[in-house]
């Protein structure tokens, strides 16, 4: 990885770290994210598809992210962590063509997320939290492409720029008497994936342009705070 590519949101690291003192309301957290959406539509349409003609599929994947969280002032809060999404596939079949393209895609980025952090309960056990994540992300992509008019198969792999993306973030956290809390949330998060996808090159199909794939998701949330 070139320096000069991360080096300004190191900086943000940096510049945070400086600014910042370690309180004792200061707390580490990991927390596991899934796409709410697509359970709700997946519910809604009894996991089934009619596929008659061209079929396209579609996962948006699953997210882990972890971190140190700093207090600034009375109920603001500064998570700085890693997030990662693995999992992410697009399937588009033609059975006219007889052809077949998969693309499985991930992100790995170095986060920062300042949060409003409220107590909600009169013991100060219970707390909402706004936020919003500043990932500086990268992503990775893979795809098969396979034709089945010439039984020839061609595979290939690619990492994109680091570029900024945000996501808003609404949570809630129930903090018990060890200090260990449970945190639940939902966040919006929207991906162009598109950008890496296409300059895959496949030997097989070398003038392939795949359709766009670009995702919008809420994702929800669970993890700890200690």
């Amino acid at each position: 990885m070139p320096y000069s590519n991360i080096k300004p949101f190191l900086s943000i690291f940096l510049i945070f770290s400086c600014s910042l003192t370690a309180q004792a309301q200061s707390y580490f957290y990991t927390t596991i994210k899934a796409p709410l959406a697509e359970f709700i539509v997946s519910a809604i349409n009894g996991g089934s598809e009619n596929r008659v003609a061209d079929a396209d599929d579609q996962t948006e994947g699953i997210g882990f992210t972890t971190g140190y969280a700093f207090k600034i002032e009375p109920n603001f809060f500064n998570e700085v962590g890693f997030d990662y999404l693995a999992l992410n596939k697009a399937v588009r079949t033609s059975y006219k063509n007889e052809t077949r393209l998969e693309n499985t895609n991930s992100v790995f980025a170095f986060q920062t997320k300042p949060t409003y952090r409220p107590s909600i309960s009169a013991d100060d056990d219970v707390f909402l939290t706004v936020g919003m994540s500043i990932n500086y992300q990268k992503i990775y992509s893979e795809g098969n492409f396979n034709s089945g008019k010439s039984s020839s198969y061609s595979a290939d792999k690619k990492q994109g720029n680091w570029f900024v993306n945000t996501q808003p973030n609404l949570g809630i956290e129930f903090i018990g008497d060890r200090k260990i809390g449970y945190r639940f949330g939902v966040s919006y998060a929207r991906y162009n994936w598109t950008k890496v996808e296409n300059r895959l090159f496949y030997k097989n199909a070398p003038d392939l342009v795949a359709e766009p794939h670009i995702t919008s998701n809420l994702f929800f949330s669970g993890g700890f705070i200690f």
